[in-house]
């Protein structure tokens, strides 16, 4: 996060994730032309919509990746620091 507050950083991805959400509205609005079928103005609308909160899931989840791996790699080695503990206590080691 390079010392930025975490709010701040979430502010920056949302903003960079509107473009590919925007694109994503347009491919769910495509999706309901081609089928010759006369569709609802409403199902127009919610093909869009549904596309556009799926690309500005993906935009924010590829946005956010390397925070996630940063906090998964931090949860992953206290967690086995942790069972290392547990372990040292049910099987103490005696160098004597």
């Amino acid at each position: 996060m390079n010392g930025k507050p975490l709010a701040m950083y979430l502010d920056e991805s949302a903003r960079n994730a509107w473009k590919p959400a925007a694109l994503a509205a347009c491919l769910g609005l495509l999706g309901v032309y081609p089928t010759g079928s006369r569709k609802s103005r409403g199902k127009a609308l919610a093909y869009g919509c549904l596309g556009g909160l799926v690309g500005f899931g993906a935009a924010i989840a590829w946005e956010n990746r390397r925070l996630a791996a940063s906090v998964v790699s931090s949860a992953w080695k206290k967690m086995s620091r942790v069972r290392d503990e547990h372990w040292l206590e049910v099987n103490p080691i005696d160098y004597a």
